[in-house]
């Protein structure tokens, strides 16, 4: 029992899974659902609303004599949201004195009455919802009334952002993991002015963002805030050596430490938030990279990793074999093993090595000849010639495990000496920071990648909680890792919740074979509300993934529909038989538009962001006439702006059958509504298609032809009535 536990520590190794120009220029695929309206206060102090179109359902009374004349804005935000275990029944609603969101607490309160509509779903019932306010970020329930079907009351105060929800006991929010490992790419380093001179070269300070580092190389630390729950107000940072020795101590949000020798250094952070406070520990292992001296490869491959071991009790959370031999031959044929090469000049050079080998480190700081740490073996350690790369030991030439999971060896008596694995990384995060180390580098990845602007990266901090396991899947990398290989994960099987990383879309190992080294291609099957259907999606595939209806059907609105719309699939056609796919399909897939901006690749696939590059680039490789509709959208030849047109006549269509105000929102189901059980069939089919193309978020850009058909049709179906 013994040995099998001690094999299983040993063999648990956790995959590394893996604005410029026309700034006016909304995204076509656009998350942003904002509205917002306003209202003076009388000059007696009376401040009285009742919404309408967009707002109806919603109002708020109160009087404010210090206000008087005074504007109060109101804001309306689409959210799925989850808050505390708080399941949200109605959008997010804010009620404020300007016109733009502050992060900062107002001074003074006012008392005010507000009414919020809402919509119930899942298990929630009109027993069990609530009025809530967000109050230092977090959800509390107001005393509230219900003074008619699918509306809630409150004496409140303003301003606040309110919503309408209910307590989900199975939504509890897990404790998870808030310290969390920061890095610093060659670009970043370099526009920080970060470097350090190595024979007379300057070269960028990078950090790697990993567990297990070599003495000498720096560890960055932060709080990760959306696990925390709140705003973090301050952090105490320690870090002890292993024999407890105080070694680091720091404040503020975020610390760096080096550590100085072979060791494990225990990280404790104790966090002070606006209500609450924790303490947490973390790891950190300093060591030497691994050497097998008998073959010349990196130690992994030595017996544990070299594919050789059938231990299929032995499997990661997804369902993996941890020590599958797929892992090693693809590893091989990768081009992160392979991006050393001989043949090519520049790569002897010790800029290129910090990306294009294992442990390109420089203890010696000062370029004093000096080894600060000659107990720690990289790349540089194995040069004979310290100008000439080439010369280095080919263990560490290319991007070995360690490159990523970190060193773990201890190594005395020189490099043929004895070597023992000390710092085994026995896990290791799907974040993207060891990606971006090289591949937001400085020279072939410069416009790669803009921190912090990806969408993708930060999807597990946005308003949909990933508390809540429908939105776990798709806002997490950890859920949508689960998706691509079968396997349900919930958010009580990983200590961490990352977002859409590097890691969650592209295999660092190249298992699957795919272009780009991406998880899937290919085939895809699309679950549509009358069945599913198969597509040949090619590196589209991994977009679908997530960016799908998920069989939403009538009565219901779709979250997501770019797959559909663009493979022509999934709107209600009235039996007609359409044929429609995107104009787009025979030659492009999501990646041609989304990450093409002029000449360039980029990661920050909102198309917002580069879109003067991003129309040079539609306008010169495929068509012209791409340009910019009324409302700053991307159209193409006055297309969308006709798709506009005609959402517009149906939803004033919808509205005016169901005795609502013509610029009212549509709904998912209108069987509330006065009239024959034809009319409230047709409102619930023509209300699909009309969210069906709204969810897409395109305005028809995806397909145009298919979004105008499915509109054209819902418009004659409602003329009979």
């Amino acid at each position: 029992m013994k040995f099998t536990r001690l094999l299983l520590i040993l063999l648990s190794v956790i995959y590394i899974a893996g604005c410029g120009g026309s700034d006016s220029i909304k995204p076509s695929v656009n998350d942003d659902t904002r509205t917002i309206t306003s209202v003076k206060i009388s000059s007696d102090g009376t401040l009285s609303y009742t919404g309408t179109g967009a707002f109806e359902g919603f109002s708020i009374t109160g009087t404010i004599p210090a206000l008087s004349g005074s504007t109060v804005y109101i804001e309306k935000t689409d959210s799925v949201y989850v808050k505390d275990s708080y399941t949200a029944l109605s959008p997010l609603f804010s009620v404020r004195f300007t016109d733009k969101a502050s992060s900062t607490p107002p001074a003074v309160i006012y008392n005010a009455v507000v009414t919020l509509p809402y919509s119930l779903s899942g298990s929630a019932t009109d027993a069990n919802t609530v009025f809530l306010a967000l109050i230092n970020d977090h959800a509390v329930i107001q005393t509230s009334t219900k003074p008619a079907a699918n509306i809630i009351r409150a004496a409140t105060s303003i301003p606040l952002t309110f919503f309408a929800g209910y307590l989900n006991e199975a939504e509890e929010p897990q404790t998870k993991k808030i310290i969390k490992l920061l890095s610093k790419s060659f670009r970043e380093a370099m526009d920080d002015n970060e470097f350090f001179e190595r024979l007379g070269m300057p070269l960028p300070d990078i950090i790697r963002g990993t567990a297990n580092v070599q003495p000498g190389e720096r560890v960055a630390l932060g709080i990760d805030e959306n696990t925390f729950g709140e705003s973090v107000l301050n952090v105490q940072w320690s870090v002890r050596k292993s024999n407890g020795a105080a070694f680091h101590s720091d404040t503020g949000t975020e610390t760096v430490f080096v550590p100085d020798s072979i060791g494990k250094y225990t990280v404790t952070a104790s966090v002070t938030g606006s209500t609450k406070n924790t303490t947490e520990n973390l790891t950190i292992n300093a060591f030497s990279y691994s050497y097998d001296k008998d073959n010349n490869r990196p130690y992994c491959l030595l017996f544990c990793h070299s594919g050789s071991i059938n231990s299929p009790e032995y499997t990661d959370m997804y369902g993996r074999e941890i020590l599958r031999g797929e892992i090693i031959s693809a590893w091989t044929a990768s081009s992160h093993a392979i991006s050393y090469n001989p043949a090519v000049a520049a790569i002897n050079s010790t800029s290129c090595a910090t990306c294009h080998a294992t442990g390109m480190f420089f203890p010696d700081r000062d370029d004093s000849g000096i080894d600060d740490h000659p107990e720690a073996y990289g790349f540089d350690d194995t040069m004979t010639v310290n100008t000439d790369t080439s010369t280095a030991s080919s263990h560490l030439k290319g991007v070995t495990c360690e490159a990523c999971h970190g060193p773990s060896a201890e190594i005395s008596g020189g490099l043929n000496g004895i070597i023992s694995i000390s710092g085994h990384p026995t896990s290791a995060s799907i974040s993207s920071g060891v990606c971006l180390t090289c591949h937001n580098g400085g020279f072939h990845f410069a416009e790669f990648y803009n921190a912090g602007s990806s969408t993708h990266e930060n999807a597990n901090t946005a308003s949909p909680s990933v508390t809540n396991s429908a939105c776990f899947k798709c806002h997490t990398g950890e859920g949508a890792l689960g998706m691509i290989f079968g396997k349900e994960i919930k958010l009580e099987d990983t200590d961490r919740v990352s977002g859409i990383t590097c890691n969650v879309c592209h295999d660092p190992h190249g298992e699957g074979g795919h272009n780009a080294q991406l998880r899937i291609s290919g085939t895809a099957e699309l679950v549509l509300h009358d069945g599913t259907v198969s597509v040949n999606a090619g590196d589209g595939k991994i977009c679908y993934t997530c960016h799908n209806t998920n069989g939403a059907g009538i009565g219901s609105v779709p979250h997501n529909s770019q797959a559909e719309m663009f493979e022509g699939k999934g709107g209600h056609t009235y039996g007609e038989t359409i044929v429609l796919t995107s104009a787009h399909k025979a030659a492009l897939d999501c990646a041609d538009c989304h990450m093409k901006r002029g000449a360039g690749t980029t990661h920050v696939m909102t198309m917002s962001v580069n879109s003067s590059d991003r129309l040079t680039y539609c306008n010169s490789s495929c068509h012209s006439g791409v340009a910019v509709d009324t409302d700053g959208r991307y159209d193409y030849l006055g297309r969308t702006e006709s798709v506009r047109t005609l959402m517009a006549t149906l939803q004033a269509r919808i509205n005016t059958l169901a005795g609502r105000a013509s610029d009212s929102e549509i709904s998912a189901s209108y069987n509330t509504v006065t009239g024959s059980s034809a009319l409230i069939t047709a409102l619930n089919r023509a209300a699909y298609n009309y969210n069906f193309i709204k969810s897409d978020k395109s305005y028809g850009l995806h397909n145009y032809s298919y979004a105008s058909r499915l509109l054209e049709l819902s418009i004659d179906d409602l003329t009979s009535f």
